[in-house]
């Protein structure tokens, strides 16, 4: 089983559309697929209550029960399992903490402004301290048009962030599918959201294949 945890200290990154987004991609791909929602939120929760779907399987977990969790979502035979976790204005870093240190992968969204890659290379470097996983970083919301987003994965890049190549634009389908318990690539298969949430799991599969074939995986 390989651990996804996806973190960032600010709000409103899209950390949970983008746990929720990847799952679902996970699912299409074939992957038996869980969440762990260690948001007091509990935004993939209510999501999944909205689901008509009975999967990907979504469970609220706290901090000190997160590595039982875990063994208990593999035991039953999960292939992934993403991990959502809170901005730290809902309390301290410790459940980044703590999903850091249990995870074989870290995904940190940023949206490409200053104020949100000072949030992410703080983010970045409080989880380096505590794990040796991959980090990688996915910028989320961008515009179609200006040097935002380039000029963010150059910043990023000379920060030492690996910047996922494929990245996810500013989509209205995106904030609607989730109104419904969907993800975009559900409402609209062929749309521009549903490519690049795709090319961002392509990559994402591409490196858990490359790992397992290494014998890598610190939780697999």
């Amino acid at each position: 089983m390989h651990t996804i945890s996806v973190i960032n200290a600010k709000g409103g990154v899209g950390k949970t559309s983008t746990v929720l987004h990847l799952a679902v991609a996970s699912v299409q791909d074939g992957l038996n697929t869980a969440i762990l929602d260690l948001d007091p939120q509990a935004t993939c929760a209510r999501w999944s209550e909205r689901r008509p779907e009975p999967t990907p399987v979504v469970l609220v977990v706290s901090v000190g029960r997160l590595s039982e969790e875990l063994e208990r979502v593999a035991a039953a035979g999960a292939d992934v399992v993403y991990v959502d976790t809170p901005p730290r204005w809902a309390g301290s870093d410790a459940a980044a903490r703590a999903a850091a240190r249990v995870s074989d992968t870290m995904i940190v969204p940023t949206r490409p402004s200053i104020v949100d890659l000072e949030a992410t290379m703080d983010t970045i470097e409080r989880i380096r301290s505590v794990s040796s996983a991959r980090v990688i970083a996915v910028l989320n919301g961008c515009l179609s048009r200006g040097k935002d987003t380039a000029g963010a994965a150059a910043a990023l890049a000379g920060r030492n962030v690996e910047v996922c190549p494929a990245r996810i634009g500013q989509r209205v389908v995106i904030a609607r599918a989730l109104l419904h318990g969907r993800a975009a690539q559900e409402v609209e298969p062929g749309g521009k959201a549903a490519d690049e949430i795709t090319n961002v799991h392509s990559v994402l599969s591409a490196h858990i294949k490359h790992t397992e074939s290494n014998g890598r995986g610190e939780n697999t």
